[in-house]
């Protein structure tokens, strides 16, 4: 596996929020993506807004080792 997008190559709240749909657009696509970034607060912010939109359409977030065992 390798990854598909990196999300905060900026650590500015509405560039890491793009990356975020750029990845749910790439799951859609390929049935799965893999998306790395950093532990920050933006980055954390940004996947808590996001993610329950992104599970409203049907994409599932899971843990690299989950997505490994699969």
């Amino acid at each position: 596996l390798k990854r598909n997008v990196f999300l905060d190559n900026e650590d500015q709240s509405s560039y890491i929020e793009r990356q975020i749909w750029q990845l749910a657009d790439q799951a859609r696509q390929e049935g799965h993506a893999i998306g790395i970034g950093h532990y920050r607060k933006k980055t954390l912010d940004a996947i808590k807004k996001l993610a329950p939109k992104i599970r409203k359409q049907g994409i599932q977030i899971v843990a690299l080792k989950d997505l490994l065992a699969s």
